[in-house]
């Protein structure tokens, strides 16, 4: 999977709503790990927009960490958002 700027550009317009139009190919592996750092950090984002209990904020962000972890695992690079 090729990790650049056009990727993260893409994933903070996902991150905050918007529908970019972007193809990702990578391992079944990859594109997991990928997805679920994309996934739990539009959910904080969401959480952070809907002003949500200080428990579900945190349990959110715990979610976050440990997926942004996997990223850095996976591909050497830190997870952006």
């Amino acid at each position: 999977m090729q990790v650049d700027n056009n990727l993260f550009t893409s994933a903070a317009a996902y991150i905050m709503g918007l529908s970019p139009i972007v193809e990702v190919k990578g391992t079944k592996e990859e594109l997991q790990v990928f997805t679920e750092a994309l996934e739990t950090s539009r959910d904080v984002y969401r959480i952070l927009q809907g002003g949500a209990t200080m428990e579900l904020m945190s349990e959110a962000l715990a979610s976050k960490s440990e997926k942004a972890h996997a990223f850095e695992a996976k591909f050497g690079l830190k997870w952006p958002f």
